[in-house]
């Protein structure tokens, strides 16, 4: 899709344009010069809302996990709200075939230890804009964690392996007989029935 010269830019216009252009083509396409060109505007004007491809790179990673988020009421139970927020990236990713090379591009390190103990996660990473996307998803679900009786540390720990194990998921596509519903569903459970396990060992001992 081009955009006409007339057209109002904006910085979501511009990673709305940019993800689409990776579904299609995959993330190497994606360069501010190609971008410009699809917008029909010089690459100049598009310094005014991304400064750069690694600039970019972490926008797109921002829109992507926006909507992970934890639904519905409150008031249900945390494991269901977690599962809610796990299908819902894996909605995501499922919904832009390039969701998982974008978060890949971004270096997020490991989780800093330490912050997690005071309250606040680090992801080791430079980028802080990067680490802010992934924080809110990780720390969202270790809020969620937290009520399972996890430690603040295990709850990180945890959230970060389930964004993870998502993205691995979406690295495989099913094979023989099992249908994508089905091989999702079976990943979903996988991933939450050992989380789900601890935590109900957890709840008899201190029973």
């Amino acid at each position: 899709m081009v955009i006409g010269e007339r057209t109002w830019l904006t910085r979501h216009t511009v990673v709305a344009q940019a993800l689409a252009l990776a579904d299609r083509e995959g993330l190497e396409a994606v360069t501010i010069r190609r971008l410009a060109d699809q917008l029909v505007v010089t690459p100049m004007g598009m310094y005014w809302h991304v400064k750069d491809r690694d600039e970019l790179l972490t926008a797109m990673s921002e829109q992507l996990l926006a909507e992970v988020v934890p639904a519905g009421d409150p008031e249900r139970p945390w494991h269901e709200r977690l599962r809610a927020m796990v299908v819902a990236l894996l909605d995501v990713l499922r919904a832009h075939p390039c969701a998982p090379a974008v978060l890949g591009s971004l270096d997020t390190g490991s989780v800093d230890t330490g912050s997690v103990e005071t309250g606040s996660l680090d992801t080791g990473t430079a980028d802080e804009d990067a680490a802010d996307g992934f924080s809110r998803v990780t720390e969202a679900a270790a809020e969620l964690l937290s009520r399972a009786g996890f430690t603040p540390l295990e709850a990180s720990l945890i959230a970060s392996q389930l964004l993870h194990g998502v993205m691995g998921l979406m690295a495989r596509q099913p094979a023989g007989d099992l249908d994508a519903e089905s091989y999702f569903d079976f990943g979903v459970d996988l991933l939450l029935s050992g989380v789900e396990a601890v935590a109900m060992r957890r709840t008899a001992a201190d029973g």
